[in-house]
């Protein structure tokens, strides 16, 4: 399940309306809404508890913080100032293609699908 916070929703829809990133990924507004209306539906809204200021980038902490008041099991991100803190307080910071991958086998797999409770938590960093 993602989780969340508003600071954590608002970064994710800023990275998204980049024009670089809209190209790459040919996305629209509506595009962008209906992710953020996924995670609004599906995820779970965190309230960070613990501030933390130990990424390169500021304006990244924050979604370390959600990771920490939420239990994350890992969090997904293509952003080098969070991939180089791998791992994060014994939270994996991982890309999406290894996230991508995970589910694959996860899901791939009779004995690990049975062995697995479900969907885990994860925070999603831009």
């Amino acid at each position: 399940m993602p989780l969340y916070s508003t600071a954590t929703l608002g970064e994710l829809a800023q990275v998204l309306a980049r024009p670089r990133i809209r190209m790459k990924y040919g996305l629209t507004d509506a595009d962008i809404r209906t992710l953020i209306d996924l995670v609004l539906l599906r995820g779970e809204d965190v309230t960070p508890v613990t501030r933390v200021t130990v990424c390169r980038d500021p304006r990244d902490d924050v979604f370390l913080e959600v990771a920490l008041a939420g239990k994350a099991e890992r969090i997904v991100s293509g952003d080098d100032d969070l991939l180089t803190l791998h791992p994060f307080r014994g939270i994996p910071i991982i890309t999406p293609a290894a996230f991508l991958a995970e589910l694959k086998r996860q899901r791939s797999s009779p004995l690990l699908s049975k062995l697995t409770p479900g969907p885990f938590s994860a925070i999603i960093a831009p």
